[in-house]
């Protein structure tokens, strides 16, 4: 992943309001005050924008069918008019409008209303095997490195809704740092682990999550990818190695 990549990711995650306390706190003494003002208000013109266009009042069938007469009689001549409106009952011409307007609804259908209030494109979720060979092989970096066991746990607790410990890793095993690369869902949460001098990431989200078998997906690139569940969280080590290593040493905090 870039520079560029990272900031952008980091930028995203503070706008979404999806970022840990101890992450956004880093973000804005780094961050360059008048890049992220700028940001703030074009993410404030874009949400207000889409929620004009998302937010309907209960449908007036008679207006309905009034503007689409008024649309469809236009340019047509005086003698026409007075029987253009017979050639369809007033209920086939509210179907019709009212199909017209579902379609404009469908239309923006690529937006939808996350949790917070906030607007969010829709998420697809990916192999995370491929994910594995496109960011390792492009330089993979870790959103950031794992120092602090408060702040590691509070990323799973704030994105997964279960705080997450890692227990000591034996020799030949090393947590390397976190990211957010997606895969699963929009909540994955992203780990690079260093194994026998290879780099093994291991992905964590909820058990259930609408784009899990998608990302259990075999990509055919020499890879396996290891699952196992645990106390509703789901933990896939994509690794070279043929067994996991990194799983069984995270630990879940009262």
């Amino acid at each position: 992943m870039s520079s560029n990549e990272a900031d952008d990711n980091q930028l995203d995650m503070y706008l979404d309001g999806v970022m840990p306390q101890q992450d956004a706190a880093d973000f804005l003494r780094t961050v360059d005050g008048d890049s992220l003002e700028r940001a703030e208000n074009v993410q404030q013109r874009i949400d207000d924008s889409l929620r004009r266009m998302m937010s309907f009042e209960d449908l007036d069938h008679e207006d309905i069918v009034q503007r689409f007469l008024r649309k469809d009689l236009i340019g047509v001549d005086a003698k026409d008019q007075a029987a253009k409106p017979t050639a369809l009952s007033r209920r086939s011409l509210t179907q019709i409008a009212v199909a017209a307007a579902v379609l404009l609804v469908t239309s923006l259908g690529i937006w939808f209303y996350s949790g917070t209030g906030g607007i969010e494109p829709i998420f697809k979720a990916r192999a995370l095997a491929s994910l594995y060979v496109e960011k390792v092989d492009s330089g993979f970096r870790p959103y950031y490195y794992c120092e602090d066991d408060a702040r590691f746990a509070e990323v799973f607790d704030t994105k997964l809704g279960q705080a997450l410990a890692l227990a000591d890793m034996p020799s030949g095993r090393e947590m390397i740092g976190i990211s957010y690369l997606g895969g699963i869902s929009r909540n994955t949460v992203a780990m690079l682990c260093i194994v026998d001098e290879q780099k093994v990431l291991v992905f964590v989200d909820r058990a259930g999550e609408s784009g899990f078998e998608i990302s259990i997906a075999d990509s055919g690139d020499g890879l396996n990818v290891f699952v196992e569940e645990k106390n509703g969280l789901v933990f896939c080590e994509v690794t070279p190695l043929d067994s996991a290593q990194v799983i069984e040493h995270f630990r879940f905090m009262d």
